[in-house]
């Protein structure tokens, strides 16, 4: 019976979407606006640090950068015994017209994956640094310390790389100066199979042409040399948007695939919404802003366009928690918004929903919202 009834449930959706009746849906949905003030903002904010904790970590540190190689890959590694050696091997097999150096961090790993390790520990230009568990910016954090390499490559301990399309990457970003250059990634599921999704553009592209995650890419080692990801924050990679990206002249992207990225239900993609922890999203946007001025950032209308999208994304990822986090959640971006952006107007199409969503306050439409474009 369960079987049936989520059956229909997917059937339904889909002749809602083929009749575009979603949007109707949307037009249809209940207001619910909020009159929010200094005593709710204050509340809202108390509610949410009591349900997940805002860890307040720093974007900005000293790091060191000696240039010694082409490329620097950081690889942070915890339980991963099922995937780090093709992960590792993608980088060390390969011949290779570019010099590199590994790190692969164990943050305290308690499975096999330390045993695995000790097989890479004697091949020329790799480090193994075993650290007692930090999370994932903590370990790319300490991959950070020490940049060897005149650009840097994050690579993901359950994802693997083609390294064909990773000299591509090089080739391109020597050949024009690049700060970054971007390429095609292909995502392989639990049963083995691949699906590609190749870049739209090749060659000069624009910041917003970047996906939000910093693999399937080099970055110039300099864009490191004060930063690191913020710790103890899910949804750390907002550091490539909010800091990084703002900051580029020179960007290039390949059409070649160059990443083989594992989609898995242990992601933070997939298991995700249903953790109060979720509410990271929100916390590392507010967090990051405070810090832009120290980049020499300033506001602008893309930057403004960012915020109204995160809006959205915020709210996809919130989407199973309780009432009461939406509610407190849009009450701190709504203050959030009124106070840095007041004077903005965008003039993204797709945004101007959004825009009109925050200004009149309108909760139930934001959830509405939401579910439509998803």
């Amino acid at each position: 019976m369960n079987r049936l009834i989520s059956f229909s449930k997917r059937v339904l959706s889909k002749i809602i979407r083929l009749c575009k009746l979603d949007k109707l849906i949307y037009k249809m949905s209940s207001d619910d606006i909020l009159q929010i003030d200094d005593a709710q903002i204050a509340d809202a904010r108390e509610f949410l640090q009591s349900q997940s904790p805002n860890p307040m970590s720093s974007c900005i540190c000293k790091n060191q950068i000696d240039e010694k190689v082409d490329v620097h890959i950081i690889v942070p590694a915890y339980n991963v015994e099922k995937y780090i050696k093709q992960c590792l091997d993608s980088v060390v097999l390969p011949p290779k017209k570019y010099t590199y150096f590994l790190t692969v961090i164990n943050d305290g790993s308690i499975d096999g994956t330390a045993d695995i390790l000790r097989e890479y520990e004697n091949i020329p230009n790799v480090e193994i640094i075993t650290q007692s568990n930090k999370g994932f910016s903590g370990a790319r954090n300490t991959g950070l310390k020490n940049i060897r390499g005149k650009y840097i490559l994050f690579l993901d301990s359950d994802d693997y790389l083609d390294w064909s399309g990773v000299e591509k990457l090089l080739d391109t970003a020597f050949e024009n100066g690049s700060e970054v250059v971007s390429g095609s990634v292909t995502t392989v599921t639990q049963n083995g199979e691949h699906k590609s999704f190749f870049a739209k553009s090749e060659g000069p592209i624009k910041a917003n042409q970047l996906g939000g995650q910093p693999w399937a890419k080099v970055f110039k080692s300099n864009l490191f040399e004060n930063l690191c990801f913020p710790e103890n924050y899910w949804y750390e990679d907002s550091i490539c948007a909010q800091i990084i990206y703002p900051q580029l002249k020179t960007i290039n992207g390949i059409r070649e695939n160059t990443y083989y990225y594992r989609v898995h239900d242990q992601s933070i993609t997939s298991k995700g919404k249903k953790s109060v922890k979720s509410i990271d999203s929100y916390w590392v946007t507010e967090r990051l802003h405070s810090e832009r001025e120290k980049f020499g950032l300033k506001i602008t209308e893309e930057y403004y366009d960012y915020i109204l999208h995160m809006v959205v994304l915020t709210f996809s990822r919130i989407s199973l928690q309780s009432y009461e986090i939406k509610k407190n959640v849009f009450i701190l971006f709504s203050d959030f918004i009124n106070r840095f952006f007041a004077e903005y107007t965008t003039s993204d199409i797709k945004l101007k929903e959004v825009e009109k969503i925050i200004k009149n306050k309108n909760l139930g439409k934001c959830i509405a919202f939401v579910k439509w474009i998803r």
